[in-house]
């Protein structure tokens, strides 16, 4: 991940440079198309998209519209990326042009996770990752690596969750504790004993 990082400084100055394509909103479920006849890039959904692919309806999803896709937010972001249906394509994540992340290449098994996003990510055998992205904003693409033609993929971008204040209070608190008990038992320099 710190590869990924390293390149993010660049990204961000570039970021500005791209065509603005529509903005996504953070926690929904996003369906992109493919059609490796036309492009290696994925394409919104018909007819959110007008140059875009026909879609079938994902389950809790939304179709983009024409890429790249904006994301913004003022805290670091997680993507979320996964494929539909048929196993064996796999995406790399571009933003403004570099690729920041990719999913693994899959076998075409002949598995089926259908159009329901929360399912395929997490089912073995169909391709989909997690990348972290720092704060601000970015147009991402996504070049896709077909197993056949036409096919959906979906994503997400989620808040990464900063540590709470209850969490880093309560480690402050067991480090003390710890440091405590630790001196317990031991005497002053005076003779007097920690109690």
């Amino acid at each position: 991940m710190s590869a990924t990082y390293a390149f993010l400084p660049v990204l961000m100055i570039l970021s500005g440079t791209l065509a603005q394509g529509g903005s996504i909103s953070l926690g929904e479920w996003y369906e992109f198309g493919f059609d490796p006849n036309h492009s290696p890039l994925a394409s919104g959904c018909a007819p959110a998209d007008p140059q875009g692919v026909p879609c079938r309806a994902g389950i809790g999803s939304i179709f983009l519209d024409m890429p790249p896709w904006i994301a913004t937010s003022s805290s670091a972001m997680e993507i979320t990326i996964t494929d539909g249906l048929l196993a064996g394509d796999y995406f790399d994540v571009l933003v403004s042009g570099v690729t920041v992340g990719s999913t693994p290449a899959v076998t075409s098994s002949g598995l089926n996770c259908g159009l329901d996003p929360s399912v395929c990510d997490v089912t073995p055998g169909i391709s989909h990752a997690q990348i972290v992205l720092p704060p601000g904003s970015f147009a991402i693409t996504i070049n896709v690596h077909p197993a056949q033609l036409l096919g959906e993929g979906f994503f997400r971008v989620d808040p990464v969750p900063e540590p709470g204040g209850f969490g880093l209070g309560l480690n402050g608190f067991l480090i003390a504790y710890l440091l405590l008990r630790r001196h317990r038992g031991r005497k002053h320099s005076d003779g007097r004993v920690y109690t």
